[in-house]
């Protein structure tokens, strides 16, 4: 059971999602921070365009809090993983772990006078696990080290995997900017705990275990249980071959930017407000109640082959009732401020806020930076992000036009690119973009 755990670990952790918006909300997204767009974003000014043509680009994500999947997650001589019983030192009250993935396969836009409209497709991964820190006490060290107490050790997770298609529209001036996106989302792929409360009770007097549970895991086409120590992963289902299923889902990107002078800008958006609705292949798994027993320590038992009567007591306590029925999970919702200030022809100044909320823990990131232009077809950046997982995150980006062409590249923690799975917080993107055309003058107030 160790090994599925671990190995539910690492699938669940190495998903992830994002997309982004700020500047001219809807096609050039750029100073959002976390998990969110590398596109050029409020530089767009210094790269005008009638027609934008979007090129595959890439972003991933991944951050963790408490120990690091490096030192949980070990592997044997005999290539199977196991979960490093001796992280103690580094945990958390809450031990959160994320990772996000979208290719953005195409896309278009056209400004046209005060207007922007575009359109686009991004295949999104997203995936979060979330344990405190009483759950790996009590598997290391049983219930002796929580007499008294009444702890929650409910785990929380999601593992998601859809289609979206985008259609925005914006309206601005010179000075200010207003925008909407609509995503249509086909789901492919999910498993979700809808509720994961498990709350545990070691009686100081009679020392007598108690647990009162409300966990409800729910499926489509990706997760079986049959017990605890019975459940499998089924990934024939990708997301090339269900661009369109019956999971469907809505989603939203709201967003607004205005110039607080002639050299500054501020933007704030809210991405990924929406839920998908899960139809295909659906299984849901239902254990609510409550057991107790007298006199244990779960520690005893725990790596115990020969003692089986307390563990299938368990087992058949913690029953899940199975069933079919449609089910909805949200998206990550996130918020996003962002600055740029153009110091002069030379460099630009940006400072970024964005909070992610996902299975009930809020995730945040600062970042300040700089653009600096060598030439007319290249501008390179630094920055520095503080967040929960990580205080110090040294960040490089880049934006170079070749003609046409536009190709950018971004990471807010480039030590995180080099050791993703030690570091608490990594991100990248990766892209490339054609303009095409000269933009109309715009009207310079709103009518």
């Amino acid at each position: 059971m160790i090994k599925k755990i671990s190995i539910l670990l690492i699938l669940t952790c190495c998903f992830y999602s994002m997309t982004g918006q700020v500047y001219n909300l809807i096609d050039s997204p750029g100073f959002s921070t976390g998990f969110s767009s590398a596109q050029p974003g409020g530089l767009e000014e210094d790269y005008p365009y009638r027609y934008k043509i979007f090129l595959p680009s890439l972003a991933v994500g991944f951050s963790q809090n408490g120990p690091s999947l490096y030192d949980l997650i070990k592997q044997d001589q005999a290539g199977d993983y196991f979960i490093n019983f001796n992280q103690e030192e580094n945990l958390e009250a809450e031990n959160p772990y994320r990772g996000s993935t979208t290719l953005n396969s195409f896309g278009f836009a056209i400004n046209l006078k005060n207007w922007n409209f575009s359109l686009g497709h991004s295949a999104r991964i997203i995936g979060s696990l979330n344990f405190p820190r009483e759950t790996y006490t009590l598997i290391t060290d049983g219930n002796a080290a929580l007499i008294g107490q009444e702890v929650s050790v409910g785990v929380a997770m999601q593992g998601t995997s859809f289609n979206q298609y985008a259609l925005g529209v914006s309206y601005g001036t010179s000075a200010a900017r207003i925008g909407v996106k609509i995503k249509l989302l086909t789901g492919s792929q999910d498993v979700s705990t809808e509720e994961y409360s498990v709350r545990l009770f070691t009686d100081d007097d009679i020392y007598q275990l108690r647990f009162t549970n409300n966990y409800i895991i729910n499926s489509s086409s990706l997760f079986t249980f049959t017990d605890l120590e019975d459940f499998q992963f089924d990934f024939d289902r990708n997301l090339i071959n269900t661009l369109f299923t019956n999971n469907i889902g809505l989603g939203f990107d709201i967003g607004m930017s205005f110039k607080i002078s002639d050299e500054s800008m501020v933007a704030v958006s809210v991405n990924d407000i929406g839920k998908i609705t899960w139809k295909d292949n659906v299984t849901n798994y239902r254990s609510k109640g409550g057991f107790s027993f007298d006199g244990i320590d779960i520690a005893d038992f725990i790596g115990n082959e020969s003692v089986v009567e307390l563990r299938d007591s368990i087992l058949n306590l913690l029953e899940f009732e199975e069933t079919q029925e449609s089910y909805s999970s949200k998206l990550p919702l996130q918020f996003n401020v962002s600055f740029l200030h153009h110091l002069n022809d030379k460099i630009d100044l940006d400072a970024a806020f964005n909070l992610a909320s996902l299975n009930g823990f809020s995730y945040y990131n600062l970042r300040v930076g700089a653009f600096y232009k060598l030439s007319d077809v290249a501008r390179l950046g630094a920055s520095y992000s503080y967040n929960q997982q990580e205080i110090i995150n040294l960040g490089i980006a880049g934006v170079f036009k070749l003609g046409p062409i536009q190709l950018f590249v971004r990471t807010d923690n480039i030590l995180g690119v080099l050791q993703p799975i030690k570091s608490g917080y990594t991100n990248g993107f990766i892209g490339m973009n054609l303009l095409l055309g000269s933009p109309d003058d715009i009207i310079s107030e709103f009518d």
